[in-house]
């Protein structure tokens, strides 16, 4: 039994890290009031955006976005409101492309 524990927990863990995540990415995405800001969210329409997810573009780099995209879902299954974020972002791989760009943009601008 205490192998079904600690598999809950872990899986309890990832869904709670994930939840977070998906937050996070939400706001970062948020819509922009003063582009000036340098502490605004950054909008993955942006030039900075588009060019590093431009720059980062590779097919193996994309197929591994979406593996992972899958790899979530499945995590997520039976989770509505996770699982149509999920989806959404599976139906449009060029935007998860760039919500991942604004992800590695965001967490370089947190670094410094």
């Amino acid at each position: 039994m205490g192998d079904a524990a600690d598999a809950g927990a872990d899986a309890a863990e990832a869904l709670d890290g994930l939840r977070a995540w998906l937050a996070q990415l939400e706001q970062t995405v948020a819509a922009v009031d003063d582009p000036g800001d340098p502490r605004r969210e950054l909008d993955p329409d942006e030039r900075a955006v588009v060019s590093l997810a431009d720059d980062l573009d590779e097919p193996a780099r994309r197929a591994e976005l979406l593996a992972a995209l899958d790899d979530v879902a499945e995590l997520v299954a039976g989770l509505p409101e996770l699982t149509a974020r999920v989806a959404a972002l599976q139906a449009g791989p060029e935007r998860a492309w760039r919500l991942l760009a604004v992800a590695l943009l965001a967490d370089h601008l947190d670094d410094d």
